[in-house]
């Protein structure tokens, strides 16, 4: 599909949710949630920006190798920033997977699943639950000290 009607499909996309939104809300809620979601997202980008920076200085990689390799070490690393990017900075997982990681929603969830079913029994999952403290810990102070 050619990128002039890809780009009119998702016009058109938008008309059909903005009029079914104003369905539901008056024009000025509807309009309030629109800016608030605008305005946390855009207040968040320097948190998401060190959340990946911090999870590649811990796992010794780059932003590259976080956002498209496919190794065990870097699947590790990958669940982990899900899970700081959802758990401390209260992002959807639609939103970590079409606008962060760009990769099937399915997958972060299984990741966010994966940090909420662990079995303190299992070294592996010990190793990764205390990586995953140190770094929400380092995350929660950078963020609390920003605000």
């Amino acid at each position: 599909m050619p990128k002039v009607e890809a780009e009119e499909k998702e016009v058109e996309k938008l008309f059909k949710n903005i009029q079914k939104g104003l369905k539901v809300y008056s024009t000025k809620q509807f309009n309030d949630k629109i800016v608030g979601i605008l305005d946390d997202v855009s207040d968040k980008k320097d948190a998401i920006d060190y959340t990946i920076e911090l999870v590649c200085e811990e796992y010794k990689i780059n932003k590259y190798a976080l956002m498209k390799g496919r190794s065990y070490k870097l699947q590790e690393a990958k669940v982990v920033c899900y899970c700081l990017l959802h758990n401390c900075l209260g992002l959807s997982i639609r939103h970590i997977s079409d606008r962060i990681f760009f990769k099937w929603h399915h997958s972060i969830a299984t990741g966010i699943n994966f940090y909420k079913n662990l079995d303190s029994k299992i070294k592996a999952h010990r190793d990764f639950e205390e990586k995953y403290n140190r770094l929400f810990t380092s995350l929660d102070n950078k963020v609390k000290t920003n605000k």
